[in-house]
């Protein structure tokens, strides 16, 4: 027997509306080494999951490089979110990657991309909430 799927009742295009600018908490989703399609460069996918509503379950994502002239970034943000003082050290990124399922807060601001307005992170924080106190949808 062949399941029918009815989608008579479907809307033309469901209306996403973009996340307001503001700090939210938030969990760390996933973590993932990829490389820049063009530019063959290693970098940092975060994948951020907020725990607050009217968001509440929303993604948001930043990416972090991996080349030396911008390390510090990511310094900053393992520093100013998850307490981790790895300036002047070696860090095996297992560790980073490990951060999955840690509480952060993210700070969204918008920006425009192709013409459309688009939030995006421009800074993550440390979280007043407990590790264990994080409702992650896996």
């Amino acid at each position: 027997m062949t399941e029918e799927i009815d989608f008579t009742q479907v809307p033309d295009q469901q209306e996403f509306k973009i996340i307001e600018k503001g700090t939210y908490e938030a969990t760390v989703f996933a973590i993932e080494k990829a490389e820049g399609q063009n530019s063959g460069k290693a970098y940092l996918k975060w994948t951020f999951k907020i725990q607050q509503e009217p968001y509440k379950n929303r993604n948001v994502w930043l990416n972090t490089s991996l080349q030396p002239q911008s390390l510090w970034v990511l310094a900053n943000l393992l520093e100013s979110a998850f307490g981790m003082d790895v300036k002047n050290k070696k860090l095996k990124i297992d560790k980073i990657l490990n951060l999955v399922g840690s509480p952060c807060k993210v700070v969204i601001t918008h920006r425009q991309y192709e013409g459309q307005q688009q939030e995006q992170v421009s800074a993550v924080l440390k979280s007043n909430i407990k590790y264990d106190e994080v409702d992650i949808p896996f």
